[in-house]
Parts: C-alpha cells; structure tokens; sequence
C-alpha cells in the first residue's frame, strides 16, 4: 500500500480534504476499486474522469457516505463521511437529483437550510439567494415539474450550494444540457469555487478541462493519474496546428528542425494536423513565433491553433494502457 503524503502549507501540515488509503470496492466478483491512494488538495475544482467500469460512481458513492469501503479507509475534511462533524460542510448533488414535485422551489431550499441549523428567517435570505445566483427567483414559487430541464438542473445545483458546504461533491452537473446553459452552470461553479473545494465528475471532458485545476483519472478501479489539467494535457510542452490538408514533408523537416522543437508529429488524412513537441523551458512566444515564421516561409495556410492537446485526446491514451498506480497527491494551494 502506498504511503500518503501530507500537504504542506508555509511548512505546516495540511489536512487534505479528500484522504483515501488503499481503498477498495467489490460488487460480488466484480472488482468497483482497488487500492486507491488518493488526496485531495483544498480550494480546487477537481475533476473526477475515466470510461465507463472505471469506478467514479463508486468512489463518489463512498465519498459521499452511500456505500461503505470494502477494504481501506477514506477521509472527508478529517472525519469518515458520514461523521456528524460534517453536517453542513459538505453537499452532495447526485447525477438527476429530483425535487418534490408540485412544492415550490423556495419552500424545498428554505426546508434544506433549516436542517443545516439555519433559523426561519436565515433560510429564507438563503433560500432567495442561491436561487437568484442561478437566475431562478421569478420561478421559486412554482413547483420543479413546471420547470425546464435546463431549469431543473439549475435549481438542483442552486440546491447543493445551500449554506456555507466546504466541500461540493457534484455528479454530471451538465448532463443534457444546451451549450449556453452548459456555459451558465461552469461559470457559476468557478464563482463558488472561492474558498472551497469541487469535485465534478463528469463524461464532459471539454468542460472539465475549462473549470477543473487538476483532474483525477480513474480505469478499472484503478487511480492511474492525477495532476493538474495544465500538466495533463501538456499545455506548456506540445503546439498542435490544425491544417487544410496533409503537411509536406518539406514543412515537418523545417519545423524539426527549430532548436525549440522537440519532437514533430502529423496527423492522419481525415485530421490533418501537426503536433509539435516544444522545450517548455523557452518562452512560449518564442517558440511560437519561430513556428509560425516557417509556416509563413513554407506558405502553408491553417485552421486553428492551440496550446496543449485536449483532455478528452490524453485520458483517452491514459486510459488505453495498463491500469496502475497513479500520482497520490498534490501541494496543496490556492485557485489561480
């Protein structure tokens, strides 16, 4: 069993908001985790990734105190996940999580807040103001079945930032969504991320790598990376140019050739592309304009250009090899 490390904060140490230690899960023969070291770093928003079968659902269901570890032991902020320490410091937003229908929204919100300890008049200000963050007060005193589904997804996830939680735990929050919800909700999640730590997971790759710090991957039950998404995708070490059509060789050879560039790589005739492999330790508008000079010598045309490959590109090829131990922990610190 590994050995977790400790955060490390102006040389004292720090409890890690998520501590899992050689944490396993079994369904019968089916084997949901094995030997999972994990810690979670505070005032992140940590994506929780892999194919279906990994184990996010299961260790998101430990974690949240619905099932219990076969094997193992987990920490939530210091306590075991159903602790009554953690009354209030955590919310927990489950995949489709329903509202009672035909009761109105505010009525529900102002209940919640009550059971976090909140007097009738402070669940009320609590009630009108998280629902005004997810532009919902002209709808609160309707029930959720009169809603949108947009709507309704709006109005859970107002639900889960219900009091003062330290940690929010937060199951496909996008799932079925237009691309200008989808946009409202991560705005929203990286508004409440000040001071608090949100882990997300989600099959919605291209948002996590917008609103995530750092990502967590799992396959197989297995932890097999987490790190943070800049270092994931290489966003400092590789240059990807999207092209018109197959690049020459004579191209590929002068881009090779640059002192900056470390490797170069071309796409197929259905995604005709060059990746390039840049020293990270030269300033990226270097090494972008010496690139971007050959192109103007070759007079090659593109399409698009990016810094790093995707998310969805890199669990993809994390996740196609053998599953194995991956990074336990991170320093600690704050957002960017």
């Amino acid at each position: 069993m590994g050995r977790a490390l400790h955060f490390q904060k102006k040389g004292i140490p720090v409890t890690p908001v998520v501590e899992t230690q050689n944490l396993g899960k079994a369904f019968g023969a089916t084997v949901a985790l094995e030997g999972v070291n994990l810690e979670l770093p505070s005032n992140q928003i940590i994506g929780l990734v892999g194919p279906n079968g990994a184990g996010k659902t299961t260790l998101f269901s430990i974690l949240s105190g619905f099932l219990k570890p076969g094997i193992g032991s987990v920490r939530v902020l210091g306590h075991s996940p159903l602790s009554p320490q953690l009354q209030g410091k955590v919310s927990i937003l489950p995949q489709d999580a329903p509202l009672r229908k035909g009761v109105a929204i505010r009525k529900q919100f102002e209940f919640f807040a009550k059971l976090q300890g909140l007097s009738p008049q402070e669940a009320s200000e609590e009630a009108e103001k998280v629902l005004g963050e997810v532009d919902l007060l002209e709808k609160s005193v309707e029930g959720p079945d009169s809603l949108s589904h947009g709507m309704r997804k709006r109005a859970s996830l107002a639900q889960s930032f219900i009091g003062n939680p330290e940690l929010i735990l937060l199951d496909e929050p996008t799932a079925g969504l237009d691309p200008v919800t989808t946009q409202k909700v991560r705005e929203l999640v990286l508004r409440k991320a000040e001071g608090r730590t949100i882990i997300i997971s989600s099959h919605n790759l291209a948002e996590l790598q917008e609103a995530c710090d750092s990502v967590a991957i799992l396959n197989l039950g297995k932890l097999v990376d987490f790190r943070p998404v800049s270092e994931i995708i290489g966003r400092s070490k590789t240059m990807i140019i999207r092209l018109e059509g197959p690049p020459e060789d004579q191209l590929t050879k002068a881009v090779s050739e640059l002192p900056e560039v470390v490797s170069v790589t071309c796409g197929d005739q259905g995604n005709p592309r060059i990746i390039i492999r840049v020293d990270g330790s030269i300033d990226d508008s270097e090494v972008d304009l010496a690139i971007l000079g050959v192109f103007k010598e070759q007079k090659v045309r593109y399409r698009e250009i990016r810094r790093g490959e995707s998310l969805e590109e890199k669990v993809v090829q994390i996740t196609k090899q053998e599953p194995g131990d991956g990074k336990t922990g991170m320093d600690s610190s704050s957002r960017n």
